[in-house]
This record gives structure tokens, C-alpha cells and sequence, in this order.
């Protein structure tokens, strides 16, 4: 694929996708209530305030190692630099896994089975038409230097 033909993601999908679960989450609970866990709700409302820290953390330290490294910040633009470091050594796809963890996080603390089935979706939805596309810009525009970071970095975890 040419440098110039490839072009990056042009609405905030993965952020919209995060974003709508909720509302569409609470919708499905109300006509069908689905829940996660019965039991200690203390242990489930540490649990997830765990996992919602953790997902906005991973999110936020993505976005701060992005800003450092002065490239492009969301797909919607283009990127200038190969940002390999921080969060990015450990998943190629940081802020959208901490999108995932925290959905994950909020489903289980209202426990709402809907939410996490839809987190999945969204999830699977970001990477099929978001990461697929990001992934192909990239090889595009930094060629040999995105495949080695591809070959050593899971696109999740």
C-alpha cells in the first residue's frame, strides 16, 4: 500500500463504540435483566473500582506517552512518529484496551451482564473496523520499523 493512498481513521469509532454501550447497556437491562455475580457485593464493587482505575490509567498513560513523543493523538489524524514505548511496549492498542478493561470494570459494578457482552462487541467492532485500518496507515507509512513492532507487540494482550 502507498504512503499517500493509506489514510487514517476519520471519526472517533472506537471512542463512539465505548460510548454507546452504556445507554444501549441500560436499555437491554431494563426490558431484560442480566446480571453477572450474585453474591458479596463489596468484593464486586472493589473488584471493579480496581479495573475501571486500571483501564483509565492505561488509557491516560497512553495518551501522556503519545503527547510526549508530539505525534497524533486518536486515529483521526496522521501520525508522525512510531510510538513504541510506555504503555505501547506491552499492546499496540493501549487506550483501547483500557477502554475495554473499564467497561468491563462498569459492567461488573452495576452488575450488568449487557454491559459486558456489549463492551465485547464494541471491543470486536474497534478492532475490525478501526485497528484493521490504523494498522494498514501504519505499515503504509513506516513500512520495516511498524512490522517489527508488529511482529513483537500482541494488538491487545
Amino acid at each position: 500500500m502507498n504512503v499517500y493512498r493509506a489514510r487514517p481513521v476519520t471519526y472517533p469509532w472506537p471512542t463512539a463504540f465505548f460510548l454507546i454501550i452504556l445507554p444501549l447497556s441500560m436499555l437491554c437491562y431494563k426490558f431484560a435483566p442480566m446480571h453477572m455475580l450474585n453474591g458479596v457485593p463489596l468484593l464486586r464493587i472493589a473488584a471493579s473500582s480496581l479495573m475501571i482505575g486500571a483501564g483509565l490509567f492505561l488509557a491516560i498513560w497512553a495518551i501522556v506517552a503519545l503527547k510526549s513523543h508530539h505525534t497524533a493523538l486518536g486515529s483521526m489524524k496522521n501520525t508522525s512518529r512510531l510510538v513504541t514505548s510506555g504503555p505501547f511496549r506491552l499492546t499496540r492498542n493501549p487506550i483501547y484496551l483500557g477502554y475495554m478493561i473499564a467497561a468491563l470494570g462498569v459492567a461488573l459494578a452495576a452488575n450488568n451482564l449487557w454491559t459486558a457482552g456489549l463492551a465485547v462487541c464494541a471491543a470486536v467492532a474497534t478492532h475490525l473496523w478501526v485497528i484493521k485500518r490504523e494498522e494498514q496507515f501504519l505499515q503504509a507509512r513506516f513500512g520495516y520499523e511498524f512490522e517489527r513492532y508488529r511482529r513483537r507487540t500482541r494488538p491487545w494482550l
